[in-house]
């Protein structure tokens, strides 16, 4: 098991599997099914204290392995994670009055559907709204940083002035 070589004293859970056709004509591949595949890019997450840990990752895993289909490994991506956590002064959790008020001006799009470019298409867009679905306590692991945040993830189905409609996700930070 490659998670055991790379990194033995960590855990991950298996969040997903992605299928794609590679030929010499392309430089990237094409996402397909398992069946027509040539590639397989398994993912896998972290969790802290039974919440999930995100990063800014396009697909959101913190380890994603590349095979072929002679099960060798073509590639390795590490986007964030951790091996040990060292817990720091407990921090205050927003109430959910402070968090509407907060989203506003400190919501951070995040891309957990590498289909859409959040940020590029609300940009010149004159009324932007977010029709919530969900939110949920997670963590987030700053790619420029060693640290661990708590945030909530605000997902719904965001929608522009032109009524384009998509999915959408977003964090803002969970603490005073």
């Amino acid at each position: 098991n490659y998670l055991d070589i790379f990194f033995p004293n960590s855990t991950f859970d298996l969040q997903n599997q992605e299928y794609f056709l590679h030929t010499s004509n392309e430089i990237y591949p094409q996402k397909t099914t398992a069946v027509r595949a040539n590639l397989t890019r398994v993912n896998y997450r972290q969790t802290l204290n039974n919440l999930p840990l995100l990063t800014s990752a396009s697909s959101n895993s913190i380890v994603s392995f590349l095979f072929d289909n002679n099960q060798t490994l073509r590639s390795l991506e590490i986007n964030a994670g951790f091996s040990q956590v060292s817990p720091t002064t407990p921090l205050k959790l927003l109430d959910f009055q402070s968090l509407v008020e907060m989203a506003a001006t400190t919501a951070l799009p995040i891309s957990l559907d590498a289909t859409f470019d959040i940020t590029s298409l609300i940009q010149g867009q004159s009324v932007v709204t977010l029709n919530l679905d969900e939110i949920r306590l997670v963590y987030f692991n700053s790619p420029d940083s060693r640290q661990i945040f708590p945030v909530f993830l605000l997902q719904g189905t965001l929608t522009t002035t032109g009524a384009t409609k998509i999915p959408a996700s977003y964090l803002v930070p969970a603490y005073k």
